[in-house]
């Protein structure tokens, strides 16, 4: 690997221990990270799964104690909803070492060798802040992500010329989660930003940058994932988690979310009421604070939307959003879904729990609510 001799240099800096591992770590690239351990990322039609946990935002150069605490509640699965590192380069050598300084996180190795790992990405760990389709080190970055995340030679995800999207079906019929991850950067358009002479007065409130923008071909997902999508919606499920980086429900456009881009937000709703698909649980991340939002108008049925965000930041701005119901809770999170499958009606838990592992948010939901009146 051509980056690798500038990286062996940098890591003169680094502790004994971390240099000699780092430097294993990336002579590998080439093949994956050697000795890379995740317990099996594929659905199971015979377990059925009843708590789910979530998270985003995890500095890797920070202490990660939440990872103890995700640990201690028990979820048969955890999913990594973006930023799990702060990648922030074009150069893969230095991705590799933020991702090894997440793999050396002593809470996280024990959370991935005890618990289902599940991951997409949002902008730091696709490579840039706010990128979308221009980031020009995409398929690299891409290469590298499923290297981390211990994803098979051979899978749809790594061979197809896109982006990482997939989905996961665990449990019987009568307790089936789908699971469906979007990538909502490698065919994202550029955003639309305020003229100049606005954006003092926008950065002085803290409000960002970004306006809607109603062009047609502005995009959030490209062709292939659209259909791609339609086809997981058709799937037999109970409920669905459909998991998005960046916020689908807010209304705010100021900072990234599918406002930004409302017409891919309406083209979203219209799929789930044309597709019969019950059981939709939106889940993202990305804003440095904790929510649910709800949004009826428009909507087949209640459509509810469960944001975990930070793992180890703190919020430093509330972005407004007329949808939200609970929060924002802008201490260091993370986010579970508990299933009561005993119930007749099975009874779905959104929570955000603190570092101490206590409840800050929450709203119960029952499933039968999931489906077009």
């Amino acid at each position: 690997n051509r980056h690798v001799p500038n990286n062996l240099g940098r890591m003169r800096n680094l502790p004994r221990s971390l240099s000699i591992a780092a430097a294993i770590f990336l002579l590998g690239a080439c093949t994956g990270f050697p000795g890379t351990r995740f317990t099996t990322l594929a659905g199971d039609p015979a377990r059925a799964v009843a708590r789910i946990a979530l998270g985003s935002c995890a500095r890797e150069t920070r202490p990660q104690p939440i990872w103890d605490t995700v640990l201690a509640a028990e979820p048969d699965l955890f999913l990594h909803l973006g930023d799990n590192i702060y990648g922030d380069t074009e150069d893969m050598a230095v991705m590799r070492e933020k991702y090894l300084a997440l793999w050396n996180q002593p809470g996280y190795a024990k959370l991935r060798r005890t618990v289902p790992v599940i991951a997409t990405w949002d902008d730091h760990d696709y490579g840039k802040n706010d990128a979308g389709a221009e980031y020009s080190m995409k398929a690299q970055s891409k290469r590298v992500f499923l290297d981390f995340f211990g994803e098979p030679k051979s899978s749809e995800r790594r061979t197809r010329d896109g982006g990482i999207y997939t989905s996961y079906v665990y449990g019987p019929p009568g307790k089936r989660v789908q699971i469906i991850l979007l990538d909502t950067r490698y065919d994202r358009t550029a955003l639309t930003k305020v003229p100049k002479p606005d954006r003092p007065q926008r950065r002085s409130q803290g409000m960002g940058y970004y306006v809607a923008d109603g062009d047609p071909a502005a995009r959030v997902l490209g062709d292939d994932q659209w259909a791609w999508l339609e086809r997981q919606l058709r799937r037999p499920a109970e409920l669905r988690i459909v998991a998005s980086s960046i916020q689908v429900l807010s209304d705010f456009t100021g900072r990234e979310g599918w406002a930004n881009i409302p017409q891919e937000r309406e083209r979203l709703i219209a799929l789930i009421r044309r597709t019969g698909a019950t059981g939709v649980v939106f889940v993202s991340g990305d804003v440095h604070l904790a929510s649910i939002s709800k949004r009826t108008k428009g909507a087949p049925y209640p459509l509810w939307e469960l944001t975990a965000s930070a793992l180890n930041q703190r919020s430093r701005s509330i972005s407004p959003n007329r949808n939200r119901v609970a929060g924002p809770y802008t201490e260091p999170n993370f986010g579970m879904i508990e299933v009561d499958w005993d119930r007749a009606d099975p009874e779905v838990s959104l929570k955000i729990q603190d570092v101490a592992g206590k409840p800050v948010i929450e709203r119960r939901i029952r499933l039968s609510t999931l489906v077009s009146g």
